[in-house]
């Protein structure tokens, strides 16, 4: 997807909320069963982001706000910066000390002790709720790089129905979807017919009697199973793709995913393979140095990336950490990912990704869910990061916690990590062939140690 069709799409989904906004009842949102939140103040999502864009409306509100009359270090202060390279334009809050310049050490927000929680920027008032407009309805999404998102702390959020409504009316974080999606590249379907799909990989992700590696490998061999059916046989005039596509997720339902489990359970990785993917998108940020270096330079430092990753090379720097670390740092810490606080941890990571419909907001279906897999490993890779940098020789919860965080920042919702693949062609050829290797899925997920 070029960079055009990233702004068009941001376009098209600030369009698609315009409209939906203007007649929504809010029986139509959708939101994420079992969980809670309000806001504790920790203060994280003030300092934990690169910036806090500012649009039109929120900047004219702050402009107009006598900052002066509460501290003088507000008087005449430059509270505005540009935004980032590669971002859309426009300004964002500026920071101070790596945190927003209205946190107090307190960690509480000047704005809203002051002048209440609506002259706060759109930006904050959306956080940590994102929405996702869809030919079924508004998804309501939470960002679990917040630590009561994480920890399911707060009000329910079927209370807050009315709520969520009224803040979507002007939320800045909206995403769209059209319809129709696309299960692969040039394979479109119906977004009915991916509800039913999403379904499946529910039913398989929450099947306790497999490990949760199990489970993910099984929801990509059966997406892996439904493209080949669909390219392997010859059209019908008589059943649509998306009717054939249809009948055979009831007929894979109906035996109990039997065929897509048993593919999973003998499917066999490699360490090698592991450690390329995982190693050279844990160094994606390195990317964005690797302009400066000319079209030949960026190519050789991408390809030197793959080489040294797949050979366990070198050391390597996973932000927000500043320590650098090696894989055989990483492999001398033990991490037990069957106990059940990590795999219900990890589960429920997975299906709201997919609930907030993450895999196929800019992607195809079939890698965005492949992309699932590889957050999943960056999740415990990241967990094992944390515990070596406190010098501790097992992953424990809060090590675990820290690691949702930080991919959710990093790699998920809150970087235009997607954005990347179109800027370096090379890096998405070096992924999209890993995502097509047979063994892609065990590699991702079954090595015992990265």
């Amino acid at each position: 997807m070029s960079n055009a069709s990233f702004d068009s799409m941001a376009n098209n989904s600030r369009e698609t909320a315009r409209q939906v906004r203007q007649a929504l009842d809010p029986g139509q949102l959708h939101l994420p069963e079992e969980m809670n939140f309000s806001c504790h103040n920790s203060g994280r999502c003030c300092e934990d982001f690169w910036e806090i864009p500012l649009d039109e409306e929120s900047l004219a509100r702050l402009k107009s706000l006598p900052l002066s009359s509460i501290s003088p270090k507000y008087l005449d202060a430059d509270h505005y910066t540009e935004r980032g390279e590669g971002a859309q334009g426009g300004l964002a809050l500026r920071r101070m000390s790596g945190r927003c310049i209205f946190l107090e050490p307190s960690r509480r927000c000047v704005i809203h002790a002051n002048f209440g929680p609506a002259a706060k920027p759109q930006t904050c008032r959306d956080f940590p709720f994102r929405y996702v407009c869809t030919p079924g309805g508004v998804f309501v999404g939470l960002s679990m790089a917040c630590p009561s998102v994480r920890a399911n702390r707060g009000r329910p959020l079927a209370e807050q129905r009315q709520e969520l409504a009224d803040s979507f009316a002007r939320a800045h974080s909206v995403k769209a979807i059209a319809d129709p999606i696309e299960l692969s590249d040039g394979l479109p379907i119906q977004f009915d017919t991916y509800l039913q799909i999403e379904s499946c990989l529910n039913d398989l992700l929450v099947l306790e009697t497999l490990s949760l590696d199990d489970r993910l490998i099984a929801g990509y061999v059966l997406l892996q199973l439904l493209e080949r059916t669909v390219h392997e046989r010859a059209p019908d005039a008589e059943a649509s793709t998306d009717a054939r596509i249809q009948r055979l997720v009831q007929l894979l339902g109906d035996d109990k995913y039997r065929r897509v489990i048993a593919i999973a359970r003998k499917a066999r990785g490699s360490a090698r393979l592991h450690r390329a993917l995982i190693g050279l998108l844990i160094t994606y940020r390195s990317a964005f140095d690797a302009r400066r270096r000319g079209r030949l330079g960026r190519t050789a430092y991408l390809l030197y990336q793959y080489v040294r990753h797949m050979g366990g090379l070198g050391s390597f720097r996973m932000p927000p950490l500043d320590e650098r670390l090696s894989v055989w740092r990483l492999r001398a810490v033990r991490a037990d990912w069957s106990d059940p606080y990590f795999v219900h941890t990890l589960t429920g990571f997975c299906l709201h990704s997919l609930f907030r419909k993450d895999a196929i907001v800019a992607t195809p279906l079939l890698k965005g869910y492949g992309f699932l897999l590889v957050f999943v490993a960056l999740i415990r890779w990241y967990a094992l990061a944390y515990a070596a940098t406190r010098g501790e020789g097992e992953v424990g919860r809060n090590d675990l916690d820290e690691a949702v965080g930080a991919v959710e920042k990093y790699y998920c919702l809150h970087t235009d990590f997607m954005r990347l693949f179109d800027q370096y062609p090379l890096l998405t050829g070096m992924v999209e062939r890993l995502l097509a290797r047979p063994a892609y899925a065990p590699s991702v997920l079954r090595p015992k140690k990265p």
